[in-house]
């Protein structure tokens, strides 16, 4: 029987049966679809599987042939990234699997615990796991392929906590591909995985462990379908703004003229390389950098009148300023604000700005809802 023809069948058999009368052909017709309702159901059963997994090839050859590749994508080397930031309390279809209590829950961040991925910021969140029972968080299925990497932010609340990753295939859990045993860091830190490629050989899933008595927190879960070493994952391409080297690290600012707010600022620099941040104006030399460049480029200088998002902020603690890096809050130890600034005007002024053209550039607090143009910075050796 064809779809079209099972339709059709269908449709008849449903105006008999609401006539609430039948004749003899419309019961022998009623037996005959009853009797092979179970074999009808399992082949549209077998077609909406076929038909997912056909929808699953066919989104991978778009991403993979037919789309751009983001900014942070050399042009010769395309791979998939699988990102979860936990923002807008979402879990990126991981799922929880307890032993009992609670399960991984999004926790925002507090003045004790920033989040990763805004570093300081109230709208920022994590997931983090606390029970008397061991926690598992597990992801969707991913695809075999000759090598992954996976990276992701991690800290803990007790030294002692240990933190397990697993690759689960065909329902079973081997060895750890990660451990931190018997320590983990108390602060964000980023934890590099490469799982052997005989784990790759089957589509899998990876599943993050705490044991029982345990805290962990964990932001920005990046899954690539290549090498660590790929162009683009530890390191941008290359700089298309503005390179400036301080210490024994290479920093590269790129200027964006499109104003936006403080938060969608930060999401921006990120989709540009995921540990991109807004800039952070540590000492004299930076500013004067960064004032330079703006003041030689015409399109800057025209859009510097309404100043430049930094990623300094006081959200948490009025006047205790600090800077929004990759993996820490920084105090202000160096500042460059205008007469009369900081002011907090209507009591939420939060967000630091080079606000004052005329003024070197001068740093002014504003409000983090109001929109600017911003200058995104990537920290790398």
């Amino acid at each position: 029987m064809t779809m079209a023809s099972f339709s059709i069948k269908l449709a008849l058999l449903a105006a008999v049966v609401s006539m609430g009368t039948t004749s003899k052909q419309g019961c022998l017709d009623m037996y005959v679809f009853s009797s092979t309702y179970t074999t009808i159901s399992n082949t549209l059963h077998t077609l909406e599987a076929q038909m997912k997994t056909l929808k699953a090839q066919l989104d991978a050859t778009i991403s993979s042939a037919c789309l751009e590749p983001d900014p942070n994508v050399d042009t010769n080397t395309r791979f998939n990234l699988t990102y979860c930031d936990f923002e807008d309390l979402h879990m990126c279809n991981y799922t929880n699997e307890a032993d009992g209590g609670y399960p991984w829950k999004t926790l925002a961040a507090t003045a004790a615990i920033s989040d990763h991925t805004y570093m300081g910021v109230k709208d920022g969140h994590m997931v983090y796991s606390y029970s008397s029972y061991s926690k598992k968080l597990t992801s969707r299925i991913f695809d075999r392929a000759p090598a992954y990497c996976i990276r992701f932010y991690l800290r803990a609340q007790y030294p002692t906590t240990q933190f397990t990753v697993y690759i689960t295939e065909d329902g079973g859990v081997g060895y750890p591909i990660h451990s931190t045993a018997p320590h983990t860091p108390t602060t964000w830190t980023l934890v590099e995985v490469v799982p052997d490629s005989e784990y790759l050989s089957k589509p899998f899933k990876l599943t993050f462990k705490v044991p029982a008595g345990g805290l962990a927190y964990i932001d920005d879960i990046m899954v690539y379908n290549v090498p660590c070493n790929t162009p683009g994952i530890r390191k941008p391409v290359s700089c298309t703004g503005k390179e400036l080297t301080i210490g024994s690290k290479k920093h590269c600012y790129t200027a964006h003229v499109e104003p936006r707010t403080y938060v969608d600022a930060i999401r921006t620099c990120k989709k540009g390389w995921s540990q991109s941040h807004l800039l952070s104006v540590t000492s004299a030399m930076v500013q004067h950098y960064i004032v330079d460049w703006i003041r030689n480029d015409t399109a800057l200088t025209q859009t510097g009148a309404f100043g430049f998002w930094t990623s300094g902020q006081d959200e948490f603690s009025e006047g205790h300023f600090l800077w929004t890096t990759d993996l820490e809050s920084v105090p202000f130890n160096y500042t460059s604000w205008h007469l009369g600034q900081p002011n907090n005007i209507g009591g939420h002024q939060n967000c630091v700005l080079l606000q004052y053209a005329n003024d070197n550039y001068n740093w002014g607090d504003v409000d983090c809802g109001e929109r600017h143009p911003f200058i995104c910075e990537s920290e790398y050796s």
